[in-house]
């Protein structure tokens, strides 16, 4: 399975770099890369975007606030591969983060893989990589929360591993193309923070693209930072919709494009074979 990876992204060029650097340790690195970026300035150091994957893609839209599930769709629509995998721009993912992801898609077709997130305290999210030693240093030190999220478990030892009960969790999702585009993809109607994972992955389960929960892989490690506040438009909104039992008509993925101004579109050609 071809596999793109989408890095949500807004003004946060220095996480981003470490994130891409991440994905591009991978032990099967992304076929390509889409930044989604949500109206950032230019980077002050435009190297970021020659990255050694197939290829990375640049989508950027201008500023209006938080218009996140407009250019998730944006992002989207660049891609032709087989699996779509959501990350946000402020996590590291473990070194078979990739890998883990599409062996869940292959052994469960017509499903999505919902993974979790260990914590990294903001106070020390600046000395921290996602390799092994470094792990067993924050965790020994409480510098990490969740703990048991920031380490990968053999297959046969993961059935064990508590994965904590399910919630949706849009920075680490992974599903065929072909589902994203037959729930209409993300509503564009939210803006600002919060609930457009929670009603993305509801209309999946809806159109019976049920969750397979991964603890002990798809491992992703959060950078700590201050706290947004959820949008109560948002929360009414999800809240109206699952009361009117109406989670199929909204303006989504198709014809994102044709609604607003399209985006500026840049790619970079990659070098997979660099190390």
């Amino acid at each position: 399975m071809t596999c793109g990876v989408v890095v949500s992204c807004y003004n946060n060029w220095d996480t981003i770099r470490r994130c891409l650097a991440a994905l591009a340790a991978q032990t099967r690195r992304p076929d390509v890369v889409v930044l989604a970026d949500d109206g950032s300035l230019p980077p002050s150091d435009p190297s970021i975007f020659h990255q050694p994957f197939g290829s990375l893609i640049h989508v950027w839209h201008p500023d209006a606030g938080n218009t996140k599930p407009a250019m998730l769709n944006r992002a989207v629509a660049q891609l032709e591969t087989d699996v779509v995998l959501f990350v946000d721009g402020d996590c590291l993912a473990h070194r078979r983060f990739v890998e883990d992801h599409l062996a869940l898609l292959r052994d469960n077709p017509g499903r999505y893989v919902q993974g979790s997130r260990a914590e990294i305290l903001r106070a020390w999210t600046s000395g921290f990589d996602p390799d092994f030693p470094t792990v067993i240093r924050y965790a020994a030190a409480g510098k990490i929360t969740s703990r048991i999220k920031a380490f990968r478990f053999p297959k046969l030892l993961r059935r064990w591993v508590w994965g904590g009960p399910y919630y949706p969790c849009g920075s680490n999702i992974s599903l065929r193309r072909q589902d994203f585009i037959r729930v209409n993809g993300y509503d564009e109607r939210f803006s600002g923070f919060g609930n457009e994972d929670n009603d993305f992955c509801y209309r999946l389960q809806g159109a019976g693209v049920m969750p397979v929960m991964a603890p002990g892989s798809c491992i992703l490690y959060h950078l700590g930072h201050p706290l947004l506040a959820r949008s109560e438009t948002n929360s009414a909104q999800l809240a109206e919709k699952l009361k009117a039992g109406d989670m199929g008509s909204h303006p989504g993925f198709e014809g994102t494009c044709e609604r607003t101004p399209a985006p500026e579109v840049r790619r970079y050609p990659g070098n997979p074979a660099q190390k």
